[in-house]
């Protein structure tokens, strides 16, 4: 956090890992910070060694310190993010996007693209996020959200397919798919908002292109020029 009297950074709270950490993200749910460790391997597990625990924090005010709130078994998290919904209610959701999977270490072949992004969503009276939507995406490699109007949506890029899907949150029924966009070597995200108030999104690719933007319209995605 940072010292407002000595104007600097300092330590108030740290969590030693087995597993190796691919992303941190942090949320207001109703007054409680919300800290989530994502994370994608386990070097230790010789049996599968892609399968980790992700874990969930949430802040102590009255200790000044995180404390852990549950964990998420998945497969090679490459991404881990909260999303809010402010209409018609407010909803907090959490978004595990997996890579792949492995029954074995030795060889190469023995891993598998996995097929979900696991979708959480925050239960006020268990006070827990709980899994409501598997979203059928392959091998996805990086995910950001971002709003338009009222509108959630969440990005998913897959390294497999080659693609980048856009599933829009429809409040009472879900995510569901509102676009495909094939962008080849694909393996980064972001979103940048312009002074204007417009919004872009930014694939980073392996290919000779480099980058990939596109801005964000009511009705999609388009090229920007």
């Amino acid at each position: 956090m940072v010292d407002i009297q000595s104007r600097k950074l300092v330590t108030v709270w740290f969590e030693n890992t087995e597993h190796s950490a691919s992303s941190l993200d942090l949320i207001l749910v109703h007054d409680s910070w919300y800290l989530l460790l994502a994370q994608s391997h386990q070097a230790c597990n010789v049996t599968k060694p892609l399968t980790a625990s992700s874990q969930l924090f949430v802040w102590e005010n009255t200790k000044q310190t995180f404390k852990s709130k549950g964990k998420f078994m998945a497969d090679c998290v490459t991404s881990g993010i909260f999303l809010k919904s402010t209409w018609p209610v407010e909803e907090y959701f959490l978004s595990l996007a997996q890579l792949r999977a492995a029954e074995y270490p030795i060889f190469e072949e023995n891993y598998q693209y996995s097929r979900e992004v696991i979708i959480y969503l925050y239960s006020k009276k268990r006070g827990a996020f709980e899994v409501v939507e598997l979203l059928p995406v392959y091998g996805v490699i990086d995910q950001v959200s971002f709003t338009v109007h009222d509108n959630v949506y969440l990005a998913l890029l897959s390294e497999v397919k080659e693609s980048l899907y856009i599933y829009e949150y429809i409040p009472l029924e879900g995510f569901r798919l509102y676009q495909a966009i094939t962008v080849e070597g694909g393996y980064s995200l972001d979103v940048i908002v312009l002074p204007s108030d417009n919004k872009l999104i930014v694939v980073s690719t392996k290919s000779s292109i480099g980058l990939h933007v596109f801005t964000i319209l009511v009705k999609g995605l388009v090229p920007a020029l």
